[in-house]
């Protein structure tokens, strides 16, 4: 159910909502198990809902971000330095003994 251009939002949701709440009735009324019926419509509701919202955001977050280039200067910053971890040792890095004594 797509929201017609000149519909505000608020008044699209109305509708939509009035259409699946006759949707769940119909179903209950042929016998439909009204939990099953109540949870798909509630499941629809939301889709419906927050799907416009989500076009929004996703098309107001475009970025000029490239990860590739991102993920490459990371793993080449990430190279230059060498892991400090006090709990790993080598022959150069002895464990030290802590004699608590």
């Amino acid at each position: 159910m797509r929201q017609r251009p000149d519909e505000s939002y608020a008044d699209w949701v109305e509708r939509v909502r009035t259409y699946e709440l006759a949707e769940a009735l119909k179903e209950v009324r042929k016998g439909a198990d009204i939990n099953l019926v109540m949870e798909a419509m509630s499941a629809r509701l939301m889709k419906k809902i927050m799907h416009p919202l989500l076009v929004a955001v996703r098309e107001s977050s475009h970025t000029e971000y490239n990860a590739d280039e991102g993920r490459r200067k990371y793993f080449e910053a990430l190279s230059q330095h060498k892991p400090v971890a006090d709990h790993v040792f080598d022959e150069n890095n002895p464990p030290k003994i802590i004699d608590e004594d």
